[in-house]
């Protein structure tokens, strides 16, 4: 006698597993959402250019602060190499003063890059801090022109692991610069004498000295609201500075007689952040007068950070906020943060969205301290919230792809529900395409003599019924054992 066993599947089993299935989903889809590492926390070390833009003419000069924002994390040597157009910009110094490195391994530099790696002996950085200050000469003469950071890495001061450094740029635009005029000597008249003289006593002979003092060299030396300019000529002179935010007509005071001049800006006239305008004057002996080319000096802006957020409290990440009131335009970082340097007092931070400008007042403090000559500032930070909603859109983003997938797991269950179950048909040896109601399945099978057998399996044995199809047929049919899973 064969025996089949046919499984006839319960509808609540199969709600019950796919239950479990979709919770199973639900739980992985919450981890991402909510167990991931927030961004903002995993984000990489930024080194970056300050400001970000610049204006400057053709033939002054301006100073970049290479700064170095760690993330959080604690570190002690940072290394980058910075690329710049030698046709259009020149390397005039480098200066490591008020920075955060201690010793420099590599300080180098060739016509159109610099190459710096220093370490923080005996200490580490956490915070964003200043690395190096560049100055350079514009000689372009129009359009723009680019810094950039083709190499950047710094080591953990934990466990000395290298660490990925994201790397900022920055980008220079010339403006054309005002009509100016030759170096001016003072000249020199002469009046012939009445008794050797047929002319006039009205009458002048103007002559340009080559007696008159020239310029051999200068260096400027700038901090926050100090600046120390070093003018050297070729004869004994007097000297002072012109100078001013835009015509240079302050002056300082008069050095003695002498070749090199050594002249200090006081601080009550000059604020930090700020671009200068400067003209050196030598008087020689004679009193002969040379006037050197206008050039210019930009002072060290007090640093801050700002955490751009949106109304939600998330960091605006990587979108570009202006400063003002001397403009400067910069991205901020995968924190939401943005830097600049700029002078004490009241600041408006600007934010451009889909065509709606927002605008947020500061206040920075004046925190400069001279210790010894040299003058230092503090980071200030603030926290800035902007009435907008992109700051976390990802997360939105992933939210959404939860819910599609939710849908998509219903619609299954409901498309699998309404489904026929096939069973197989004892009498016509083939599968049905209905399963009939479980109660009538056992009605019917009692009614015909099934025996329960263990567990939920009812079976009975046909001895002597032929097959419908085959009256002739006296060869008993095959048991059939049906189980529900419950």
């Amino acid at each position: 006698m064969n025996v089949k066993t046919i499984i006839v599947p319960n509808k609540l089993n199969i709600v019950a597993g796919l239950g479990v299935l979709l919770l199973l989903m639900l739980g992985v889809i919450g981890g991402v959402i909510f167990g991931a590492p927030d961004r903002a926390s995993a984000a990489s070390p930024t080194i970056y250019l300050s400001p970000s833009t610049k204006s400057v003419e053709k033939g002054n000069s301006f100073s970049v602060a290479v700064r170095f924002n760690p993330s959080g994390i604690p570190v002690n040597t940072v290394a980058f190499t910075a690329n710049f157009d030698s046709s259009k910009l020149t390397l005039t110094s480098k200066s490591l003063s008020g920075g955060a490195m201690t010793t420099s391994m590599v300080n180098s530099s060739t016509s159109s890059s610099v190459s710096f790696e220093g370490a923080r002996l005996g200490g580490q950085i956490t915070s964003d801090s200043l690395i190096e200050t560049l100055t350079f000469k514009a000689v372009g003469g129009s359009g723009s022109t680019a810094i950039s950071f083709s190499d950047a890495r710094a080591n953990r001061a934990d466990n000395n692991a290298e660490l990925i450094v994201s790397r900022g740029s920055g980008t220079i635009s010339f403006t054309t610069p005002p009509i100016s005029h030759p170096n001016v000597t003072s000249p020199v008249t002469t009046t012939p004498s009445k008794s050797t003289s047929t002319k006039s006593s009205n009458d002048t002979k103007t002559a340009v000295s080559s007696d008159a003092p020239k310029l051999t060299s200068t260096s400027v030396n700038v901090q926050f609201t100090i600046a120390k300019i070093t003018a050297n000529s070729d004869v004994p002179t007097t000297a002072y500075i012109l100078f001013g935010t835009a015509a240079p007509t302050q002056k300082t005071a008069v050095s003695a007689l002498a070749k090199n001049h050594s002249i200090a800006i006081p601080a009550k006239w000059l604020q930090a952040g700020t671009t200068y305008n400067y003209i050196v004057v030598f008087t020689n002996s004679k009193g002969q007068v040379t006037k050197s080319k206008q050039m210019s000096m930009t002072t060290k802006g007090i640093p801050i950070r700002i955490q751009v957020l949106d109304k939600a409290g998330h960091p605006l990440r990587y979108t570009s906020v202006t400063i003002h009131s001397t403009p400067q335009t910069t991205k901020t970082d995968a924190n939401g943060y943005a830097n600049f340097e700029v002078d004490y007092g009241e600041h408006v931070l600007e934010y451009k969205d889909g065509g709606k400008t927002y605008n947020h007042q500061l206040v920075v403090a004046n925190n400069v301290k001279t210790s010894d000559g040299v003058q230092r500032a503090a980071l200030q930070e603030f926290s800035v919230v902007f009435p907008v909603t992109h700051g976390n859109s990802y997360l939105t983003y992933i939210l959404i792809a939860a819910g599609v997938l939710v849908l998509l797991a219903v619609g299954y269950i409901v498309l699998r529900l309404s489904r026929p179950s096939p069973v197989y048909s004892a009498v016509e040896g083939s599968w049905g395409s209905e399963h009939p109601p479980v109660d009538m399945v056992s009605e019917q099978m009692n009614s015909r003599g099934y025996t329960n057998n263990v567990g939920t399996q009812r079976t009975e044995e046909f001895v002597s019924n032929p097959r419908a199809d085959n009256p002739t047929d006296t060869q008993p049919l095959q048991a059939e054992t049906y189980r529900e899973d419950k």
